[in-house]
């Protein structure tokens, strides 16, 4: 289906069957995974889960999706040559399930422990030891590839910590941190895609540089704002319903993908106005997903016509406006909302 065909009553249809393809596209890696790793009990056990973020994380993976992968142990650190093997095994079953090889030459497959993401939280470790990145797409954008039973008990030792304060507001607990933290990544994403500006302008001919920014940007403007604000958006929501947010609201929220976390606001406010902005986001954003289902060459030979690109950059300051709107409604008498603000 291309974008220009979507219609209402097809948004839900293509949404889900985006995340079915994406499913499938999981399973392969976890059967090669499950291959090419020996020793799992030792080496996963109830101790240790590798999951996806990015597109994998959102259940949006395309045919021409690469995948994302963390490593995250609970308690003792692991040994190097238990790493290792983790990491092979990771590699072999990328290649494999025909996924491009990790970025960076692998250095997002370092592994963390649950410990560092918990005690890193305000201090300025937190950015050295890239903790920080990945508790937020612990909790923004992860599905289990191997280790489910940790990745669940990783998630719940996070949300604790954000939540360690609860007892001394039983009845009007707000997440501050947990929001500033999201706030934060939020930002840290925009500055990140200037950083990256600058090498891609040294690294790329004169002619590819364009179309390879406005490129990112459309994507930034889209997947990466939905990862954070329809976290955002949701605890709003709960915030506006109770006056208050329990760590049953956030569990929920992790499990959840972006789009259906802006399905369960619509569900769960009663305000029309509300719905609307949340079918308009939905409709725009399975537009966004049907034309970046491409490969990196065409969607970079689509980018190089200066008018293709100003369209669908003015589709991402638009798809920003709707999400502004939404943060304004669910925001109106809603104490989180200044939070978020001041």
């Amino acid at each position: 289906m291309t974008a220009e065909a979507f219609t209402p009553g097809a948004v839900a249809v293509a949404l889900e069957a985006r995340r079915a393809a994406s499913d499938a596209r999981l399973e392969s890696f976890r059967e090669g995974f499950a291959r090419h790793l020996d020793r799992a009990l030792d080496l996963l056990g109830e101790h240790t889960t590798v999951y996806a973020t990015g597109s994998g994380g959102r259940g949006e993976l395309s045919a021409h999706s690469d995948l994302d992968v963390f490593l995250l142990r609970r308690g003792r650190p692991a040994s190097t040559l238990d790493s290792v093997e983790l990491q092979a095994a990771v590699v072999r079953a990328l290649r494999e399930a025909g996924f491009p090889p990790p970025s960076r030459d692998g250095e997002f497959l370092r592994m963390h422990t649950a410990e560092r993401l918990v005690a890193n939280i305000g201090k300025p470790e937190d950015d050295a030891e890239n903790t920080f990145t990945a508790r937020m797409l612990l909790l923004l954008e992860s599905r289990a590839l191997a280790g489910r039973a940790a990745h669940a008990a990783a998630v719940s030792d996070v949300i604790a910590a954000y939540w360690r304060n609860a007892d001394y507001h039983p009845r009007d607990y707000l997440p501050i941190v947990l929001v500033n933290d999201i706030v934060r990544y939020w930002r840290i994403l925009l500055l990140n895609y200037e950083s990256k500006n600058t090498e891609r302008l040294r690294e790329l001919p004169h002619d590819r540089v364009k179309a390879d920014l406005r490129l990112r940007s459309y994507k930034l403007r889209f997947s990466r704002c939905m990862t954070c604000y329809s976290f955002l958006l949701a605890l709003l929501a709960a915030s506006k319903r109770h006056g208050h947010v329990g760590v049953g609201d956030v569990s929920e929220l992790v499990r959840s993908s972006p789009m259906e976390r802006l399905a369960h606001i619509a569900q769960s406010v009663d305000d029309q106005e509300v719905t609307r902005l949340v079918d308009t986001l939905r409709e725009r954003y399975a537009e966004f997903l049907a034309r970046t289902a491409q490969s990196k060459d065409t969607l970079d030979g689509l980018f190089a016509d200066p008018a293709y690109r100003r369209a669908r950059l003015a589709e991402g300051d638009a798809f920003g406006d709707v999400v502004f709107a939404l943060v304004l409604r669910l925001g109106a008498d809603n104490k989180l909302f200044r939070y978020m603000v001041v």
